[in-house]
């Protein structure tokens, strides 16, 4: 019995809360620079199910401006070479918060 409690006790300790993702890969349409530093809005012509195509997607970090800085800067790059983006955002996210970003190769 003591076991099965110490087992169940280290079962609820190591267990981490899973985070689903909705991933698209998508060319970047446009980007909206009006409210840098502190966010940066764009759309993609590829969404998902809680964003489709053309939503307006959000990139913000509160805590490192200069972060934003460089996510507008890729976006801009993506924009103008017309190569894809990988985006990451929440299951079931409607306000279409992009948690993760990366730029692809051609």
């Amino acid at each position: 019995m003591i076991r099965q409690i110490a087992f169940a006790i280290a079962a609820i300790g190591l267990a981490q809360v899973s985070r689903a993702y909705e991933v698209v890969q998508a060319r970047v349409t446009i980007v909206e620079g009006s409210y840098m530093p502190s966010q940066v809005f764009f759309q993609a012509d590829i969404g998902s199910t809680s964003c489709p195509a053309n939503t307006w997607l959000r990139w913000f970090n509160s805590a490192n401006v200069d972060s934003n800085k460089a996510i507008f800067g890729l976006l801009l790059a993506a924009v103008n070479s017309g190569n894809r983006i990988q985006y990451f955002i929440n299951n079931g996210d409607t306000t279409c918060q992009v948690q993760f970003l990366y730029a692809l190769p051609p």
